[in-house]
């Protein structure tokens, strides 16, 4: 071993001698990414490490363009100005590692591009082949000799800056496994669920990084922790570039038993559907959902819930809020119609600034049974971000049918449930218990349903 050490000491010390022989000639580039109302321009960009991409606004709002994933940037954290760009400014970011970076407007994240960057030019020797062999054995020898990063232990980890709890999992991953990432992530917040602070993020990331090491058949690894962020994660990153490995990631999904994370598994698949199509195709998400043989609903679900999340402005209206879900009913089936509805409070309130008792108003004048149901399940999850029966009973009762009332409770008490929230075994059934006879027993079974699928 000292005999291997000594022998790559030697390489790497000729490595430097030679570094001189026939490189290509170091230059500094200087490349323009233009921030418009319509978008990055261009919003494809190749350039190297020892060139400077600026980035200037030449919109008439704030931007702030950052690596994905939003909105955490952890595919590149230094690819980030930590704040906006204001109109007429630029910020100017000099890459100093090679890769595909997808990058994204923290502000308008409907607004996405790609920026390719090469190795440092001035450090590339393209007509000396033993040169480029000593860098690789230069890269081996830094591997070798470089120590450990030291492995936290949760309460270490929980003290860290978002930032550096990225590297820590990345760290981990790579010096353990994968599946060592995510249960020390489900340790480290147990009993939390998925909405608080960063944790549905750092569960997105593992499970990208799960899908780097193990590909499709690592699934299995994730689970249905923090709102399936390690699903999310993992999908996203699996489709990243192709559609092709579908039916392999339904099957995979099938292979993880009940109907609960079986439907998380695929809803997951329709995030990663949207994603390919960069939030801007609707018809083709919905379409390709329709190519999975079962649990379709879910995909559909999943394409609504990022397409809230970064879709065009223009999809969505405050003049006419149920669309697109009004005109879908032409094209597809009423489980998108549904799936639709289910995200669309979230559009209102959060793009539009509609209250609770807006958004009911919406629901109960729907035409649309689907979209009606739908969009009232939804002010349940709302009324469950608390964590508590009282908030619950006391936001649903703001809905003033009798029907609708005990579907919103019961979806709020659902809620509870899904999410694991602190309490959820005392506070999921008292919230069903607010309901009077004639709706009580619908709440119960419908509550113990979600306890078995999940395994509560």
């Amino acid at each position: 071993m000292q005999f291997l050490i000594v022998l790559l000491a030697f390489l790497f010390l000729l490595l430097s001698i030679t570094c001189n022989l026939s490189p290509v000639s170091a230059h500094t580039g200087f490349q323009i990414i233009k921030m418009t109302p319509n978008g990055f321009e261009p919003q494809e960009l190749m350039t190297d490490t020892n060139s400077v991409v600026m980035f200037v606004n030449r919109d008439t709002t704030p931007r702030w363009p950052a690596s994905n994933i939003h909105p955490t940037h952890e595919l590149y954290s230094e690819f980030d100005p930590k704040a906006p760009v204001e109109v007429g400014a630029s910020w100017a970011f000099k890459p100093k590692k090679a890769g595909i970076f997808k990058f994204h407007d923290h502000l308008n994240p409907h607004f996405r591009g790609t920026l390719t960057v090469n190795t440092e030019s001035g450090t590339t020797n393209q007509t000396n082949p033993f040169a480029n062999w000593l860098v690789t054995i230069k890269d081996w020898f830094i591997r070798l000799t470089t120590k450990p990063v030291k492995v936290l232990d949760t309460s270490e980890f929980k003290n860290l800056s978002t930032d550096q709890q990225i590297e820590a999992i990345k760290n981990r991953t790579d010096q353990i496994s994968p599946e060592d990432s995510w249960q020390f992530l489900k340790a480290t917040f147990k009993g939390q669920t998925g909405t608080l602070g960063n944790i549905h993020d750092l569960a997105h990331l593992t499970g990208s990084l799960v899908y780097e090491k193990k590909g499709l058949p690592g699934l299995s690894i994730c689970s249905s922790d923090f709102a399936f962020g390690c699903y999310h994660g993992f999908l996203d990153k699996a489709f990243e570039k192709s559609l092709d490995g579908l039916d392999r990631a339904e099957a995979a999904c099938a292979k993880l038993g009940s109907s609960g994370p079986y439907g998380s598994c695929v809803h997951g698949i329709g995030h990663g559907i949207a994603s390919f199509y960069q939030t801007n195709d609707l018809d083709s998400s919905l379409k390709s959902c329709q190519q999975l043989i079962n649990g379709q609903q879910f995909c559909f679900d999943g394409v609504f819930m990022e397409f809230e999340r970064a879709a065009p402005l223009e999809l969505y209206s405050k003049d006419s809020p149920e669309q697109p879900c009004d005109n879908l009913a032409k094209n597809f089936s009423k489980e998108v119609v549904f799936a639709c509805g289910r995200n669309q409070p979230t559009v209102l309130m959060n793009r539009f600034n509609f209250t609770f008792e807006k958004v009911a108003e919406v629901c109960l004048e729907s035409k649309s049974k689907d979209f009606k149901e739908a969009c009232i399940d939804s002010l349940g999850f709302k009324s469950a971000q608390g964590g508590n029966s009282d908030e619950i009973v006391k936001e649903c009762q703001k809905i003033e049918v009798d029907e609708f009332v005990a579907r919103c409770t019961k979806s709020g008490a659902g809620e509870l449930i899904f999410q694991e929230a602190p309490n959820w075994q005392t506070e999921a059934p008292k919230t069903c218990a607010s309901l009077n006879a004639k709706y009580f027993e619908e709440c119960r079974v419908y509550m113990d349903n979600l306890i078995k699928d999940y395994g509560r």
